[in-house]
């Protein structure tokens, strides 16, 4: 169960450093050139998609290297004790490092499902909440604010995303577009272009 990232430990930035840095760095991201569809943005997305906010993109190269070192090595290890013979330890040493190189890939992909799932789960209640209070003539962008200091969903995490961008001079439109166009699920997409074409900021 240990996680196979202690293997190379990354500094702050997610980088290599010593003498080898560079090279585990060009390593990692080759690697995750194979292994993940897309570039840096992407990468990036499906992080926020999987939970993932304090993860960079170079962290998470680097745990998916790490885990694939770990992978191969578990693969030459078992072919020693099943048949240790050259063309066992080299097919074994392949599949130990694919298993290891698709391992976190797989996990985000785990997590993004899981998070899907569970903001259509919450999409419901909190349209009604917003409907309610609009139609007692608070503003949309006010039961917006209202229901993020209370809520603690993966929906209200992504709705306070664009409040977080509205206070920083963005306008309330281009921030519930963004926020549609960058979020996994597309019904929440659907509400939050709902409120992007919706006068928000009126009360």
């Amino acid at each position: 169960a240990a996680d196979p990232s202690l293997l190379l430990a990354p500094s702050a930035d997610g980088r290599s450093r010593g003498v080898f840095g560079p090279l585990i760095d060009a390593a990692a991201r080759r690697l995750s050139t194979l292994v993940d569809a897309g570039g840096e943005e992407a990468v990036a997305r499906r992080l926020r998609h999987a939970g993932y906010r304090d993860m960079t993109p170079d962290q998470y190269r680097m745990r998916q290297l790490a885990s694939t070192a770990l992978g191969a090595l578990l693969g030459v290890g078992f072919a020693f004790l099943v048949a240790p013979s050259g063309v066992t330890v080299l097919v074994f040493l392949v599949l130990g490092g694919l298993w290891g190189a698709l391992r976190w890939r797989s996990r985000i992909d785990k997590a993004i499902a899981r998070r899907r799932e569970q903001m259509r789960g919450e999409l419901y209640t909190i349209a009604q909440l917003i409907a309610i209070q609009v139609r007692a003539s608070t503003a949309p962008l006010v039961a917006v604010e209202s229901l993020v200091r209370r809520g603690g969903g993966v929906v209200t995490q992504e709705l306070g995303d664009a409040l977080a961008w509205i206070r920083d001079k963005t306008s309330p439109r281009d921030a519930f577009e963004h926020l549609a166009t960058d979020t996994a699920e597309q019904a929440a997409a659907r509400l939050y272009r709902l409120l992007a074409t919706s006068d928000v900021g009126s009360g």
